[in-house]
């Protein structure tokens, strides 16, 4: 992804930052099934019936991931504002079912949405430049941009390295 972003990046810089979201995601209670791959692609319209396809991946896991998942995907291009309204309303919905403040809910959609984007933005530059199928790279540039939200959410001082280089170096890859 380095190259394809003509990004400076040791793996060594990042280690410790992924590590650490890690351990914070993995804090998260996860004992809500999730699609992990919750995204518009998978979700079938028929005779006006939603059904849910590529879910061989399910298993328990934290309450924000597939909202994550939904709201940021790239295919769609879901506007912050409607992303941080349907945040709300999932909360409000869900609120009852787990034992977490609305601020501390938020805080673990933000963790979880970090994670997402960033696999989001692994697959679709190794799908278009590994795979040679560049239909996937069109979405390159939302889902970066989508990470630059992303972090922007997050505790800053948890991701100083990251964000420096998603921010800063990535930005001539954006304006390209």
């Amino acid at each position: 992804m380095s190259r394809y972003l003509c990004l400076t990046i040791e793996e060594s810089d990042l280690e410790n930052e992924f590590k650490h979201l890690a351990e914070l995601v993995s804090e998260i209670p996860n004992n809500f099934l999730m699609h992990r791959d919750f995204q518009s692609r998978n979700i079938m319209i028929k005779e006006a019936k939603f059904y849910f396809i590529d879910f061989q991946g399910a298993r328990f896991g934290p309450p924000t991931y597939d909202l994550a998942s939904f709201l940021i995907d790239p295919y769609v291009g879901v506007s912050q504002q409607l992303q941080a309204e349907l945040l709300e309303g999932y909360f409000d919905e869900i609120k009852f079912q787990i034992k977490a403040s609305r601020e501390e809910f938020i805080n673990w959609y933000w963790l979880t949405a970090l994670c997402r984007n960033l696999q989001i933005l692994a697959a679709f530059v190794f799908l278009s430049q590994v795979k040679k199928k560049p239909f996937f790279a069109q979405f390159i540039k939302p889902a970066l941009r989508q990470l630059c939200h992303t972090l922007d959410h997050v505790d800053s001082h948890k991701f100083k390295r990251l964000r420096f280089i998603v921010t800063e170096q990535a930005r001539s890859f954006l304006q390209s």
